[in-house]
């Protein structure tokens, strides 16, 4: 998921702060409230056009309350390794 939010970001650099924030609240996400904000960033996602890979989310599902996060450091890193290597680039 972090990736697709990553082209989501990319798709709409007017909306940056927004898909962020949206994004940071999914990764919060107690375990019992996650139905919710997956049903939230589903639809966003799809109304962007953007696939989603039900494989890999599913498997990332069944540890999502693994006690040291490594779906949501995961899902972290591919979203703001792109903000870093865009920033990389710049310089």
């Amino acid at each position: 998921m972090g990736a697709h939010f990553a082209a989501a970001k990319a798709q709409n650099p007017q909306q940056v702060t927004a898909i962020e924030r949206r994004f940071a609240s999914l990764l919060a996400a107690h375990p019992d409230d996650l139905p919710f904000y997956l049903r939230q960033a589903v639809s966003y996602l799809r109304s962007k056009e953007i696939p989603i890979n039900w494989h890999e989310l599913m498997g990332d599902l069944r540890h999502w309350d693994h006690p040291e996060r490594r779906v949501q450091q995961r899902w972290a890193r591919a979203f703001w390794a792109t903000s870093r290597d865009a920033a990389d680039k710049k310089d």
